[in-house]
């Protein structure tokens, strides 16, 4: 069964010797694989350091992360999505125990 941790903590745990749930505080505890992440957009210049024009497909709010070289590889430059407007489109994060059988 797939849970908040909020509502995860208001369950009998399935140990011996406990009595809620603890939520990731405890090691049988899974994040279930979710695709919550920032939205982000590649420069036309993926290779670029200085702020290119903003594409009109690219909020203002986003900001822009340049490309970025070190020894053992690169990031290419783009645009990521703010902080706020990820945490409005984002799902809970969903868990579930180890113990008490997978996801459903």
């Amino acid at each position: 069964m797939m849970l908040t941790e909020k509502e995860a903590e208001e369950r009998i745990c399935p140990q011996p010797d406990s009595i809620y749930c603890g939520g990731s505080r405890c090691m049988a505890w899974r994040w279930h694989p979710t695709e919550n992440k920032r939205k982000h957009v590649m420069c036309s210049d993926d290779k670029t350091e200085k702020m290119p024009d903003r594409p009109s497909d690219v909020p203002d709010s986003w900001e822009f992360v340049p490309y970025y070289e070190r020894d053992y590889g690169y990031r290419p430059a783009y645009w990521l999505e703010d902080v706020e407007s990820f945490k409005k489109r984002s799902l809970p994060l969903l868990g579930f125990c180890g113990l008490a059988g997978g996801p459903k």
